[in-house]
């Protein structure tokens, strides 16, 4: 499942408020290394043990996020680092305990964190629902926290997410094994503050090339930027992008992203 929330997300909600000894690599299955990632951290041929993306702009650097899988390509935990003051609000964590079907969050921005949360699986031993209740170890609230993951022909094309007053909806188009396109709602008291619609393109191989992002806030004002990416590894992962605003005059990229990764 797509366990951890993707940067674009967390995007989303500001504007309302991967060593050690190598182990075995377990055949590589795409359409689940998909359903347990943003689609661009997805690897291209190999399970990715620990994934490193770094943001700057302008030599500044803006975020380090972190994400970590287990080497048959399972979710395991990530921790999203925002190194300006003004985004501190959006550094986040999340922590699967697979074996005892718990999981850890700590969401700032929608003042919850949850300590030995509940996974809840289907009869086919897929994960499809996460519930749990803030620990007010932070939090003075008892905010509930719920996701719930559709699938369909052993994909994703739904998550729904509650936190607080907010309801995140993302709708997935799949055009084969590959996801093409996402679109995110999300409300707050039942008012839609903004939505975020992603394209997804590819090469002829299938590797991620391009994305587009738009999004919308609640008084239909759009905005738009590209992401190409530029650069990959002997795997056929991307490790470098290049971030551009769509009405930006300057041929210059407004955020260079960096990806470091280790595999299993």
């Amino acid at each position: 499942m797509k366990k951890f929330f993707s940067c674009g997300l967390y995007l989303i909600l500001a504007l309302i408020m991967i060593g050690c000894a190598k182990s075995p690599q377990s055949k590589f299955d795409r359409i689940k290394a998909f359903n347990n990632n943003s689609v661009d951290l997805t690897p291209y041929a190999r399970y990715i043990k620990k994934q490193k993306i770094i943001t700057e702009e302008q030599g500044k650097r803006l975020s380090v996020n972190v994400f970590e899988n287990s080497n048959t390509g399972d979710y395991l935990k990530s921790q999203l680092n925002y190194l300006d003051p003004q985004f501190e609000i959006l550094n986040t964590s999340q922590e699967f305990d697979l074996d005892n079907n718990k999981f850890n969050l700590l969401l700032p921005i929608l003042q919850i964190k949850i300590t030995g949360g509940t996974i809840i699986r289907d009869e086919n031993n897929e994960i499809v629902r996460l519930i749990g209740v803030n620990d007010q170890t932070i939090f003075d609230n008892k905010y509930q926290y719920g996701s719930t993951y559709f699938i369909q022909n052993g994909k994703i094309i739904r998550t729904v997410s509650v936190g607080n007053k907010a309801i995140w909806e993302a709708n997935i188009t799949w055009d084969g094994d590959l996801p093409t396109k996402e679109e995110t709602k999300v409300t707050v008291n039942g008012k839609i503050i903004v939505r975020m619609i992603n394209y997804f393109f590819y090469n002829h191989k299938g590797q991620l090339i391009k994305e587009e992002h738009d999004i919308i806030n609640s008084e239909n004002i759009s905005n738009v930027y590209e992401i190409f990416y530029t650069e990959y590894n002997q795997y056929g992962d991307w490790i470098k992008a290049l971030k551009y605003s769509k009405d930006q005059i300057s041929v210059e990229p407004k955020v260079t992203i960096t990806r470091e990764i280790e595999y299993w």
